[in-house]
């Protein structure tokens, strides 16, 4: 027999998670190191490090609250594309996808969350998707989940500003699919670090 009861238990907020995460990640060239070795990972034959420091137009967007990472961001480009588990692995705080594909370096595994020590809002293009990690749900995201992802096809359709953001680092206007994966890391601006709980200072890139 059995009592019915109520749920209870522990959770944390995905900020504080990784406002802890990065603690274990320094600044500055270590960061190019992870996406380096996520590509080498990949075994990509081509690395491709932009530094886009214009404020992009935020008119026709999926989501208005996008217009806050339209500014200055480091794009970081590879000619390989993400695969299904790929994908998967790189939801997975605190996992890594080495752990059952063999001998690699740190694929999308912990490494990947030095982003955030740039960024609240990493985002990347890989085949014929855009997807945006969005912790604090103030950009892109809608509860309960911490993220969005849209089809090109539809972006060029209906919201062109959002994908015309990667073109810096290769994406052809108007293309619905993407041979490799470009990450884009905006700056966190003082006003977004005042506001933050993964990290509370401001990223300058130069």
């Amino acid at each position: 027999m059995s009592m019915p009861g109520f749920e209870f238990g522990q959770s944390e907020r995905l900020t504080i998670r990784l406002k802890g995460l990065i603690r274990s990640y320094p600044r500055g060239v270590g960061i190019l190191k992870e996406f380096v070795q996520n590509a080498d990972d990949a075994t990509a034959t081509r690395l491709m490090v932009v530094m886009d420091w214009r404020q992009h137009e935020g008119e026709r967007l999926p989501d208005a609250r996008l217009r806050r990472v339209m500014g200055p961001a480091l794009l970081l480009a590879n000619n390989r594309r993400f695969s299904e588990p790929d994908l998967q692995a790189i939801r997975h705080i605190g996992e890594s996808s080495k752990l059952t594909s063999g001998p690699k370096t740190g694929r999308f595994g912990l490494g990947f969350n030095t982003s955030y020590n740039v960024t609240d809002y990493p985002s990347f293009l890989t085949n014929g998707a855009i997807y945006c990690f969005d912790p604090h749900r103030n950009a892109a995201a809608v509860a309960p989940g911490y993220g969005m992802g849209w089809k090109l096809a539809q972006l060029w359709e209906s919201a062109p500003d959002w994908p015309a953001v990667f073109e810096a680092a290769g994406l052809k206007p108007g293309a619905i699919d993407h041979d490799g994966t470009i990450f884009r890391l905006p700056a966190r601006t003082t006003a977004q670090a005042s506001e933050s709980e993964i990290c509370d200072e401001a990223y300058k890139y130069a």
